[in-house]
């Protein structure tokens, strides 16, 4: 994997991803960013390069990459704000309950 270029998504968009590298002193050699992780999912299955991105992320793409976890390990917390659970229309209560039961699948 040494000589794979590294994909990213653009520099100011990921700034958990930089901040990793930054942490461990990692300094890839990126040639190309997108903001689009289809792109990068898509550059990744085709040997294009290597890249990180969230699992949420990569979902169903495992069938096309190898998907290997971080050492050491890094994840992030991601919440929902409402002001009342009571004045959410249906649609953002049915969001709400699809993330709790993928949540739950962890």
């Amino acid at each position: 994997m040494a000589n794979q270029p590294f994909v990213i998504s653009a520099e100011g968009i990921d700034y958990g991803i930089h901040q990793v590298l930054k942490e461990t002193g990692i300094e890839p050699d990126i040639r190309f960013s997108s903001m689009d992780d289809h792109v990068v999912i898509s550059m990744v299955a085709n040997n294009l390069g290597i890249s990180m991105l969230p699992n949420l992320v990569i979902g169903n793409a495992r069938a096309q990459i190898q998907a290997l976890p971080l050492e050491p390990n890094f994840s992030r917390e991601l919440g929902i704000g409402i002001r009342s659970y009571a004045g959410l229309s249906p649609a953002a209560q049915q969001f709400i309950a699809a993330i709790q039961e993928h949540i739950n699948t962890f």
